[in-house]
């Protein structure tokens, strides 16, 4: 038993000697803007930069995740995702804007974007804005 478990563990030693594959090279920029109001509703910006093609990897509002399956769609260069209280747009690779639609509370959205290995969020918090 002694010679097996040595010879699992310099099996493992050998095997963790590789590089790790998949490093983020280019990782994001996230600016998320100062909301506005258009049409009575609150809309935040948000600039991705530097930075191609990325997909929304998840998103949670108030720390609860929301349990959708995230199909193809999220994975287009523009697309819609509206939600019940909250309209996210991937406008472009460089931008994107996310709508609280009228009536409702968004006290803590959290986005999480991928691009291959590279991950990374940001946050949007609804304040009491005077628009």
């Amino acid at each position: 038993m002694r010679n097996f478990m040595l010879c699992i563990l310099l099996f493992t030693a050998v095997s963790c000697k590789e590089p790790l594959i998949g490093t983020c090279s280019n990782p994001f920029s996230i600016v998320v803007n100062k909301p506005i109001k258009e049409d009575n509703l609150l809309v935040y910006y948000v600039d991705v930069k530097n930075y191609g093609n990325w997909w929304l990897s998840s998103m949670a509002v108030d720390g609860k995740y929301i349990n959708e399956e995230f199909n193809s769609k999220f994975t287009q260069d523009s697309f819609i995702h509206d939600t019940e209280s909250f309209i996210f747009e991937k406008v472009n690779n460089s931008k994107i804007k996310i709508t609280v639609k009228e009536n409702k509370k968004l006290l803590k959205l959290k986005i999480i974007l991928q691009s291959g290995n590279c991950i990374d969020s940001f946050d949007v918090n609804q304040y009491h804005y005077n628009l």
